[in-house]
């Protein structure tokens, strides 16, 4: 792989996918993929530290003076049912089958 010298972010510039491929096109690519890894790691953590997380807040809750149900009229919740997660899941997904970068996909 050769090197191209670059001085603006639109310039042409050699990538992982190949020689050619403007520098703003694979930054792009880069920002969906951490996109699609946010919206993966968002429906893990709260399947990991959902239920801990909402006992913590209603405990601080209840150490302030409010009640405990304060948190559910204001439907505030750490923990997620799993047809809650299905939605986060698949936006990454579908942000992964159209990101450049996690298909290999080459100039065109």
């Amino acid at each position: 792989m050769g090197i191209s010298k670059t001085t603006a972010l639109g310039e042409v510039m050699p990538s992982l996918l190949g020689q050619g491929r403007a520098a703003s096109v694979t930054i792009a690519a880069a920002l969906q993929a951490l996109l699609a890894v946010a919206f993966l790691v968002m429906p893990i953590l709260v399947l990991l530290h959902g239920t801990e997380a909402q006992s913590a807040a209603e405990a601080e809750v209840t150490r302030k003076g409010f009640t405990a149900d304060i948190l559910t009229r204001n439907k505030v919740q750490f923990h997620e049912a799993a047809v809650g997660l299905v939605l986060p899941v698949a936006i990454a997904l579908s942000l992964a089958g159209r990101c450049p970068l996690l298909r290999g996909e080459r100039d065109r």
